[in-house]
């Protein structure tokens, strides 16, 4: 089978790297391409294999009375299923014309339901009062008209209030761009969605009521200018000094990328691939990255086990570029990765104290994170770390053990760990940001 056309596109993808892992074939092969290259191409060979080599002589000391040969049926040869070969298709840019813009309806004259209404009694609105009365998805709707100037980036803004936290939505021309939450009560705040893309002519912006109980008073269409201020560069340095030379060039490849280029990725649970053969058969071209999940190597998992990190290997011999997350299941109690659904937390986890040691009178903080096996049962043996921190600290070790093998073979990891944890769903961020913040004292 041939590994061929890692498929590229136009735009940027920047991610981790794991230090002391290094870069793949695709690295190697990308750089050698001239930057208006838009593909990469690798090939896997299977090794030849004689038919001696294949089937081993055997020499019987007598040969046994036999029935009368007959020839064996045979199946059909069918072909190979080949992948389906895609004419090319150039991609489009729209023209952008830059022009200083700032456009702005009142509610009050804007479209909106016979369910809401003017009011004027919050202090803080502008002109005439702001509009009220959003309670029912169903019936209640505002919608401002806005004639564009110019085809380009803007930045969209509804001005709003709320006696306490709701979550409500934004659209344009009935296509919803995101949703809102009104966390600053009792006053009328602006909210922004930055850098959307609007084309000259009329442009409808509306309100979807979800919680509703809110008020708007004005709606705001302004030319973003941050966008069209990002320098791409062509060098970013890594956190680590000393990472192994195949990661920096992986740096190196990424970045040149940023900016121009979008790296395709697919993620697949297992170690058989069966996502990416199935993008291969349809499309011909592979993902240019693989991504994984370290989920069956916590210590504390349900999870069905699976050989991951040899798949990473042959994925990276291949040409690709490795991507993993981990799903961590908790590291001690009901094993489960959502906070609802495990008795694991980490508050509990963080020390209450730095840790002290002593050697020959001189006393310093221990960096936790290096801690052998023997140092995690003395600290526990003396109350200093709390059975959810050992569990931590182990699970960690377990993972940096199941990584090593890649980072001897030089191959270099977009690692994803502790993913989504400014959300309270998964156990690493339901406790909140003051659990990442471990005390410290003078030493």
């Amino acid at each position: 089978m041939t590994k061929k056309n890692l498929l590229f596109g136009v735009s940027a993808l920047l991610l981790m790297i794991i230090a002391g892992a290094g870069a793949s074939a695709a690295v190697r092969k990308a750089q050698e391409n001239s930057a208006e290259s838009s593909e990469i191409f690798t090939e896997e060979t299977a090794p030849e294999t004689s038919a001696s080599e294949a089937v081993p002589e055997t020499q019987a000391l007598t040969e046994p009375e036999t029935e009368p040969e007959t020839e064996p049926e045979t199946e059909p040869e069918t072909e190979p299923e080949t992948a389906p070969d895609y004419d090319t298709v150039p991609l489009s840019l729209p023209e952008i014309d830059k022009q200083e813009a700032v456009l702005s309806v009142e509610a009050e004259y804007a479209d909106y339901s016979d369910t809401l209404y003017l009011d004027n009694t919050r202090d803080g609105y502008r002109e005439n009062g702001y509009i009220s009365g959003f309670s029912n998805p169903d019936t209640d709707s505002i919608k401002a008209a806005f004639m564009i100037p110019s085809s380009q980036h803007y930045d969209v803004t509804v001005c709003v209030c709320a006696d306490s936290p709701v979550t409500n939505a934004l659209l344009i021309n009935d296509k919803t761009i995101g949703e809102f939450t009104i966390s600053e009560t009792q006053h009328f705040v602006r909210v922004t969605f930055s850098g959307i893309y609007l084309e000259a002519g009329q442009t409808a912006v509306s309100l979807q009521t979800i919680d509703g109980n809110f008020s708007v008073d004005y709606f705001e269409i302004s030319n973003n200018t941050e966008l069209y201020q990002i320098k791409y560069r062509n060098s970013y340095d890594l956190s680590d000094a000393n990472v192994s030379p195949n990661a920096q060039k992986l740096m190196q490849y990424l970045s040149q990328s940023y900016g121009k280029n979008i790296l395709t990725g697919q993620y697949t649970p297992s170690a058989q691939n069966t996502e990416l053969e199935d993008i291969y058969k349809i499309t011909g071209k592979y993902p240019a990255i693989r991504f994984g999940d370290m989920q069956c190597y916590s210590g504390n998992t349900t999870a069905e086990q699976s050989d991951i990190i040899s798949a990473c290997e042959r994925w990276a011999n291949q040409g690709g570029i490795v991507g993993l997350m981990w799903h961590w299941d908790a590291p001690s109690g009901i094993a489960s990765v959502y906070a609802d659904e495990t008795d694991f937390s980490l508050s509990d986890a963080v020390p209450t104290l730095s840790i002290q040691n002593s050697e020959d009178a001189v006393s310093y903080q221990t960096d936790t994170a290096l801690m052998t096996e023997e140092q995690i049962n003395t600290a526990l043996a003396e109350n200093q770390i709390s059975e959810s921190c050992a569990a931590i600290l182990r699970d960690i070790d377990r993972i940096s053990e199941a990584l090593k093998p890649l980072a001897e073979k030089d191959i270099p990891v977009l690692w994803r760990p502790l993913h989504e944890a400014g959300g309270g769903w998964f156990w690493w961020g339901a406790d909140g940001a003051q659990s990442y913040r471990i005390p410290c004292t003078d030493a």
